[in-house]
């Protein structure tokens, strides 16, 4: 299949939705090469917890930006849109498709629309806005952050301290506020390319119960013990934001007194709200081409659906 200059694909969905499994069947038919947009999929060692695809499959498929820094490094949204946009190139320059997989909206937003040339860090004047949360509670900032900027404050959960604080930095470092600075990205399309996202939609319970399972058997295939062998060389602090991470390192510190029973528990809810957060982000997303996958439905079917419809496409571009 000719494929048309500067064509690109996503594959989208939350946590557990089967993004992995779809997008092999999906580069296999459709001659792609897969492109990570997934934040601690760059992590070496990070295996287990974060459901990162078998090396075998790795072997058969071409994966980009898997297992690209140690995990005592910390790794930032615009190093990776920064290298994810010269894989897109490369992977074209051979006659192939891109296939971008992820369900960060952070890093499927950054390479997709783009970053804004905000203002760098203060490390200051955040330490200031962190006390602050602490003393009056993040409610309390994002609320002042909705009132100077609602529009910006629609695309924070209201729990997420990080992207709060750094939004209420950007104003008082500009006199601009985020959304302003966000008018300014340059996106795939900007760029010249022509961009296909499919979204993986699923019942929430059916998803719920995935992620229910998915975490029972990262603690059967060792994540414990993974952890363990990564805390010995050390955790950089974005590498412990990954899912589940924090939570062992805690009960290993022995800050929590939970069993193993109630730590799987606890990363079973946390997955669960994740993906909510996840959902929230990518119905807001309009241009998300939404392809349902019933509960009990194989692969085969849902691939064979996405392939005709992006046959098509992609014959309407040549």
């Amino acid at each position: 299949m000719k494929v048309p200059k500067k064509t690109v694909l996503f594959l989208v969905g939350p946590t557990g939705s089967g993004k992995t499994e779809l997008s092999l069947c999906l580069a296999k038919r459709l001659g792609c090469e897969i492109i990570s947009a997934d934040s601690m999929l760059v992590y070496k060692g990070m295996d287990i917890g974060t459901a990162k695809p078998a090396e075998a499959d790795r072997r058969k498929i071409p994966h980009h930006l898997i297992d690209i820094v140690s995990p005592r490094k910390n790794y930032s949204v615009h190093l990776h849109r920064k290298l994810a946009l010269e894989t897109i190139e490369q992977i074209l320059k051979r006659g192939r498709i891109p296939l971008l997989v992820g369900g960060s909206g952070l890093y499927v937003d950054a390479i997709w629309k783009g970053l804004s040339r905000h203002p760098a860090g203060n490390p200051k004047l955040r330490a200031q806005l962190n006390r602050e949360a602490d003393k009056k509670g993040l409610p309390f900032l994002y609320r002042r952050l909705k009132s100077l900027d609602s529009a910006q404050a629609g695309r924070i959960h209201p729990n997420d301290r990080r992207r709060v604080i750094r939004a209420l930095e950007i104003i008082k470092l500009s006199g601009k506020t985020p959304s302003e600075w966000y008018q300014k990205r340059e996106s795939l399309e900007d760029l010249g390319y022509s961009v296909r996202i499919i979204g993986i939609q699923r019942d929430r319970v059916n998803l719920y119960e995935r992620i229910n399972s998915r975490v029972e058997k990262m603690f059967r295939k060792g994540l414990i013990e993974e952890v363990k062998r990564i805390k010995k060389k050390g955790f950089s602090r974005t590498a412990r934001g990954a899912l589940g991470y924090q939570e062992v390192l805690d009960y290993l510190r022995h800050e929590t007194k939970s069993t193993w029973g109630e730590l799987s528990l606890l990363i079973q809810k946390k997955t669960r709200h994740f993906a909510k957060r996840q959902l929230t982000w990518l119905r807001r997303q309009k241009e998300i081409r939404w392809i349902s996958w019933p509960e009990g439905e194989g692969i085969s079917p849902i691939c064979d659906k996405i392939v005709r419809e992006t046959k098509l496409w992609l014959s309407e571009l040549s």
